[in-house]
């Protein structure tokens, strides 16, 4: 038949760890005690049991036969007991008195029939009926006998195990380890194995032999999670996860008991060490977490990720210290804990080769949040020191967006091709210049426009960097001004060529137009000024005035005489007469024509100089020259 089921077990399977509920006031290892037993239900038995019974009733009063009597008895017997299983399960007759007739009958069969093959079956049995009645000095002592008589039984474990159990109701704490430890050292296949070893782990905690009760749970993990590199909890069945939850929860009390992470540090070093460690570490934490110390929590966390940096399960624990000092509202906390993270966790740095590719992965989506908060929060402290009229604000705005430049650059170096990079480096610029370090908000800023991925603020970086060119230009002694004013033309002809449909394109390109003229770069002044004053749809006026004077300047300079001439006439025509600029270009444009003239001579055509010389005076009737220019025509 089927080996019987015992009604306590499935109470027993964990006896000792129901105190294990959640509670924010997690009880010492010494203070804990355990609830009744309780009787769980299950589908009822059919009715036509009871007639059964009655037919082997009417069998024993028939049969002569020895053997077939004993049989029919335990049969009975059996019947008779789930009957009283039953009778106690059923609501409407549990607070009745049950009569166990099994009883009885077991106790006849043991003695009418000594040489019964079943024996162990039967005071297994009796064991059952004894315990439903409520004998649970008499279930001890079946219980005894069948363990010391029939060691080689199919129920010899079960019956250490209950043996243990009922010892350790009784707080007799070395006996009930003595139960459990038999099934361990005799029947390692047991499906009792598991649950003794964590109840042996228990009974020695009683005995206030913490250390030895720790190496009871341990080989139970060992047991149950190996120590690969593969960890599968997940894996195991419903029992076995709650049992693994149990037991790391009950080494946590240990732990704490024992004075916290050092002590599992030490341990480990000891008896050696686990993959699983980072579950111990956290199930600490996880129980300082829930007594609400919050400190000590990070502590436990934090030990093992500095302990094993490069372990799978480092920087996870690493993020929760991280959440709970922000949900428990540490900022101070927080901010150092992200900082010292990705510190420890940068990409390319120390660690990051020797984490899985998965792991990589996870990282990289926290740095980015982290080191985004980082240089946001400290560049929002620079901005307030910089508003501030209190004393040592100054000071305050330097360390501040110096911290902040840190994270920015921490951040486009880790993610120079993310789609936020260039808005990044934007904002770095944008310190930058507030710090007044011109020459690094330049070259932020250049990057934001050109260097990283497409973004809204691009336009608005490229013309910020010629604003710092500017800037950094008035610091600088005379004699260093014109290389660095060069470097600031290039970066205007850029913006010009990148961002063609920029409203301040025409301004941009005039100036550099301007400048170029004053670094005597003369073609390359020409050709700028060109794009302005050829623009479709036409540029403002002002700025076509200007780049046409570039225009014709140059080509005075370069003594391109008649375009000179045409040029200066379209800055006329864009120049007011009452304006006091239009004199000086009226003497340039007679002295263009006087040129021409000259060169006509030089070369003996005579007629044509002749007649050059007199349209200075029809050009421009006031020029200075013109009294030369008729007396040389």
């Amino acid at each position: 038949m089927n080996r019987p089921t015992l009604i306590t077990l499935t109470a027993l399977a964990l006896s000792g760890c129901s105190w294990m509920a959640d509670t924010s006031d997690e009880p010492l290892i010494g203070d804990l005690e355990f609830p009744p037993v309780t009787i769980h239900e299950r589908p009822a038995t059919p009715v036509a049991k009871q007639e059964i019974i009655e037919n082997y009733r009417q069998l024993l009063t028939l049969t002569p036969d020895q053997r077939l009597g004993s049989e029919a008895t335990r049969r009975l017997a059996d019947l008779e007991l789930d009957l009283s299983e039953d009778q106690l399960l059923d609501e409407q007759t549990a607070a009745e008195p049950i009569e166990l007739g099994s009883i009885a009958l077991y106790e006849s069969l043991l003695r009418n029939d000594p040489d019964y093959p079943n024996r162990d079956l039967v005071i297994y049995q009796l064991s059952r009926a004894y315990e439903l009645a409520g004998e649970m000095d008499r279930m001890m002592a079946a219980l005894d006998r069948l363990v010391s008589q029939y060691p080689d039984s199919p129920y010899w474990d079960e019956a250490q195990f209950r043996r243990g159990e009922r010892l350790f109701v009784l707080q007799r704490y070395g006996q009930a380890e003595a139960a459990y430890g038999a099934i361990l050292d005799h029947r390692p296949d047991s499906p009792f194995f598991d649950r003794a070893l964590f109840k042996q782990g228990w009974s020695r905690f009683k005995q206030s032999r913490t250390e030895d009760g720790l190496d009871a749970f341990v080989q139970l993990l060992d047991r149950k999670l190996g120590n690969g590199s593969d960890l599968a909890p997940d894996a195991l069945s419903r029992a076995d996860r709650e049992l693994l939850k149990e037991t790391l929860r009950v080494i946590g009390l240990a732990f704490a008991e024992l004075g916290g992470t050092q002590r599992i540090t030490r341990y480990f070093d000891q008896k050696g060490h686990r993959n699983y460690e980072f579950m111990i570490y956290q199930g600490l934490g996880d129980l300082y977490q829930k007594q609400g110390r919050i400190a000590d929590a990070a502590d436990a966390y934090l030990a093992f990720a500095e302990r094993y940096p490069t372990h799978p399960q480092a920087p996870r624990l690493s993020v929760e210290v991280i959440d709970l000092y922000t949900k428990n509202n540490f900022p101070g906390q927080a901010l150092d804990s992200k900082k010292a993270f990705t510190t420890r966790y940068q990409i390319k740095g120390r660690y990051w080769d020797q984490l899985d590719s998965e792991n990589q992965i996870w990282l990289k989506e926290r740095l980015r949040t982290y080191l985004r908060e980082l240089a946001e929060y400290h560049h929002a402290l620079a901005q307030q020191a910089a508003k501030s009229k209190a004393k040592g604000a100054r000071a305050e705005q330097a360390r501040q967006g110096n911290e902040a430049v840190h994270w920015y650059r921490r951040y486009l170096e880790s993610f120079a091709d993310d789609e936020s990079a260039g808005e990044m480096s934007f904002l770095l610029a944008e310190l930058l210049f507030d710090l007044g370090r011109y020459p690094e908000a330049v070259a932020a800023y250049e990057d934001s426009a050109y260097k990283y991925p497409s973004h809204d603020k691009r336009a608005e970086a490229g013309y910020a960097a010629l604003l710092a060119y500017a800037a950094e230009e008035q610091r600088l002694p005379e004699a260093q001004r014109s290389a660095w004013r060069r470097k600031g033309i290039d970066s205007a002809l850029r913006f010009a060529d990148t961002f063609r449909e920029d409203a301040r394109r025409a301004a941009v390109l005039t100036q550099a137009a301007d400048q170029l003229l004053g670094l005597n770069e003369l073609t390359l002044a020409t050709e700028v000024a060109q794009q302005v004053t050829g623009m479709q749809p036409p540029a403002q006026a002002a700025l076509r005035r200007t780049a046409w004077t570039v225009t014709a300047h140059a080509a005075f300079e370069q003594k391109r005489y008649a375009d000179a001439e045409q040029a200066y006439r379209q800055t006329l025509a864009l120049t007011g007469t009452r304006d006091k600029a239009r004199a000086p270009l009226e003497e340039r444009l007679a002295a263009s024509i006087y040129q021409q003239a000259v060169a006509l001579r030089d070369q003996g055509e005579q007629r044509k100089a002749a007649a050059q010389f007199l349209r200075v005076g029809q050009a421009v009737p006031s020029a200075t020259i013109r009294e030369t220019a008729d007396f040389d025509a």
